[in-house]
């Protein structure tokens, strides 16, 4: 019982010397705290970003749904809405510049990285064929009496077919 209860200096001085990391040792960026902000020195080379910038690429890039710019400013960190408009139309004329297969669209008052329509053919491609969305043939009865009976409960196609359907609604 006692070892468990060691305090952590007396754990690392235990361990291995290989399996200690150094005293000035720094966490890498996925590990860091979000206030503790971007690298201290901007990455160089042709396609490095302002830190900034990249920011709001990343928040884009993670984003499921369009991000309103309010949302972007905060989700990247920025001083308000007018900032990210500003950074997001300068990653918009970076793409456009690059030549890049993604393009930031405005949409439903937000904006979302999406793929160039020219791209498309390609990532078709990727899909399996068999994606399709496949109905049982429950489910094709129970949307077959919706269909000619609607507007129904629930309760009356359960009577109809002589089954529960809850899971299939």
């Amino acid at each position: 019982m006692g070892n468990l209860f060691r305090p952590a200096n007396a754990v690392l001085r235990a361990l291995p010397a290989r399996a200690q990391l150094p005293h000035d040792h720094r966490l890498p960026l996925v590990y860091r705290p979000v206030n503790e902000g971007p690298a201290e020195t901007p990455l160089q080379g042709e396609f490095a970003r302002a830190p900034r910038l990249a920011l709001v690429e990343a928040a884009l890039i993670a984003a499921d749904d369009p991000l309103t710019a309010r949302r972007l400013g905060q989700a990247a960190g920025l001083k308000d809405a007018a900032e990210a408009r500003a950074l997001v139309r300068q990653l918009q004329e970076l793409y456009e510049r690059e030549g890049s297969a993604f393009e930031v669209v405005e949409v439903a008052g937000g904006f979302q990285l999406l793929t160039r329509p020219a791209v498309y053919p390609w990532l078709v491609r990727l899909r399996k064929a068999s994606s399709e969305l496949r109905l049982t043939a429950a489910a094709r009865e129970t949307l077959a009496i919706i269909a000619y009976r609607q507007p129904i409960m629930r309760a009356d196609i359960e009577a109809i077919r002589g089954v529960q359907c809850a899971d299939v609604l």
